[in-house]
Order: structure tokens, then sequence, then C-alpha cells
């Protein structure tokens, strides 16, 4: 067929050429190009037939190639073990040849965070690093304001299922419940970055893994002002969770507080020294007087 009758120009044919090259192989449709021939289609009849009919209704096609390169980057970010290839193609209905160029592009994506992606045969597919690493990737994966609308009951969440929604709902009520006590609001993006953080400690202490930071380092974290508020929060996810938060867990709260973004929304300043010593105070009173009565 020649350009003209596409009213397009050889040149957009050739930029187009790769998508047009990978839609068709996500069918079981291999593309040939020959100089001086032209192009021409392999394929079985009902894969031509079935190509037909899903360019007859685009609007039930499957998601474009970023986008389900994003889902696969949450996917593998949501998995506690490593994802099946197999599993994949049949998720996003792609062959072998399209998932193998998707995790070349998600390993692009996930090496400036410090993530590696392993690819073993028999093993399967996972992302791998440390725990800054792969907090700040999850946090680079969600969509703060998508975040934040599915805590407040939207139907599909966008971001790496970290939690099921009763015990994401739980989180979520923790994070405002530090926000009342404190008289603050956190920004979206921090609000959203602290879920994540506190999602992730809760998984990670229930499978019998700690993060750790260097004595010296927790040392001067206890000496900030926002300790006592990861204090608050590490008793609320205890009481939450039945789980015991480490100092270490409360070090690394602490960093993420003094690095948020925070407005008041009361005469109480978050950062006042003398008003969160006086929510410590009446912590220590309440473990002594639980400790004299057990």
């Amino acid at each position: 067929m020649a350009t003209g009758q596409l009213h397009i120009s050889p040149r957009t044919v050739r930029r187009t050429l790769p998508e047009v090259t990978e839609w068709l192989a996500d069918h079981a449709i291999r593309l040939e190009a020959k100089a001086g021939f032209g192009l021409r289609l392999y394929g079985e009849p009902a894969q031509h037939q079935a190509a037909l009919a899903a360019l007859s209704h685009p609007d039930e096609q499957s998601i474009g190639g970023a986008e389900r390169r994003r889902e696969i980057v949450r996917a593998l970010l949501s998995a506690r073990d490593p994802v099946k290839s197999a599993w994949l193609c049949r998720r996003f209905g792609i062959s072998g040849g399209t998932l193998s160029r998707d995790l070349d592009a998600v390993e692009e994506w996930a090496r400036p965070y410090g993530l590696a992606l392993s690819r073993r045969a028999g093993s399967g597919i996972c992302l791998s690093g440390s725990e800054a690493s792969y907090r700040s990737a999850v946090a680079a994966a969600a969509d703060s304001r998508a975040l934040l609308d599915y805590l407040h009951g939207a139907a599909a969440p966008l971001f790496p299922a970290l939690l099921p929604r009763e015990q994401a709902g739980q989180v979520e009520q923790i994070i405002r419940r530090t926000e009342e006590r404190l008289g603050i609001l956190l920004s979206d993006s921090s609000h959203a970055d602290l879920f994540v953080l506190l999602s992730l400690a809760v998984r990670r202490l229930r499978g019998q893994e700690q993060v750790v930071l260097p004595e010296d380092r927790l040392a001067k974290l206890r000496l900030m002002p926002q300790y006592a508020a990861a204090e608050a929060i590490a008793d609320d996810l205890h009481r939450a969770f039945s789980l015991a938060i480490p100092a270490d867990e409360v070090g690394f709260i602490t960093m993420h507080l003094a690095g948020s973004s925070v407005r008041t929304r009361s005469s109480c300043d978050w950062t006042d020294v003398n008003a969160l010593s006086l929510y410590r105070l009446a912590r220590s009173m309440t473990q002594v007087a639980a400790g004299h009565f057990l």
C-alpha cells in the first residue's frame, strides 16, 4: 500500500514501524520489512482475524506499552517472591519477546533507584536492592494523588499493593491521628511516602526482617524533636498490628518526618521541642504505670 493512500509520509512510517511491530507481535503476527519489496505480515488466518477485531474495537485493546511497563513495575514491587514470566505474559496478554523488551525498560527505570532486575530461568523475575532503594522506587511508582484516593475508597489502586485494603486503612488512620495529635498537615507527597514507609515496615517486620541503623546515627535521631512523633506512630503500629517496633524502625520514621513537607493547622508547632517533650513524658509515665500494675 502506498504511503499516499494513508496520507502519511515515508518518514512517519519508519518512525511508527517499531511500535506497530510490537503490537503485531503481541497478536502472534510477524511483520517483515524488505527494502525494495515493502511490508509483509506472517501469521495464521485466525491470528489475522483476531488482530483485525482488536483494531475494530480500540476501546477493548490492552493497555499501551508505557502503561503496561508501569504496571509491570508495580507488580514486581508488590510481589514478595519472584514472579514467573509466564504469569506476566498471561496477565498483560503479551508475548515472551514483548515481555523481554518491557523488562529491559523496567531495568533501566529501576537502576537510578539502586534496584537490580533479576531474570533467572526457573526462579522468576524480581527487583532487589537496599531498603532505602526499594522504598524510593515504591514511592516513585506510586502516584500520590491516586494513592490517597484509593485510601479514601477509590476502586483500583494505581500503586504497588503493599497491604490489603483493610490494613492499608489502619495505616492511613495512624497517619491521620499523627497529624491531629501534632496539629499538622502533611503534603500529598509526604503523606504518600509515609504510607509507603509504614506499610513496608509492617510487611517486613511480619517477615522477621529488620533494618539496622548505626548506633551513633540512632543516638542523634533520638535528640530530634520528630523522634517523639515517630515513637507515637510506633506505638500505634504496635497496637494495630501486634508488632514489636524496634528503635531502628523508629529512627527511620524520624528521618522521614524530618524531611517531610508540612504545614501547621493549629497553634501547636510540631517542631517545638517542649511540646513534643510533653508527649514523651506522658508516654514514659504510661509505660512505668503499666509495668507497675502488671
